[in-house]
């Protein structure tokens, strides 16, 4: 059985890397899908917003992502 050489951390940093670009590409989709929807499906897209917001709070707390803090900020005016 192969072991990874790489230790555990650049491991960590790596999903943690990946995890935060997964966050902001769901975001930044729901939140233009908000902002596009007609008056009557705008509270489906809230609730999507609603459902990533949780993950992308956790994932801001561990990243002090900018962009992603930004989005978070934008998705509190608009809920």
């Amino acid at each position: 059985m192969k072991t990874d050489s790489r230790p555990i951390v650049f491991q960590n940093v790596t999903l943690i890397k990946m995890q935060l670009n997964i966050v902001k590409a769901q975001f930044r989709q729901a939140l233009k899908n908000l902002e596009r929807a007609p008056e009557e499906h705008k509270i489906e897209f809230m609730k999507e917003v609603g459902r990533i917001l949780p993950a992308a709070v956790t994932v801001a707390q561990e990243t002090r992502d900018p962009e992603l803090e930004a989005l978070i900020k934008k998705a509190e005016k608009t809920l």
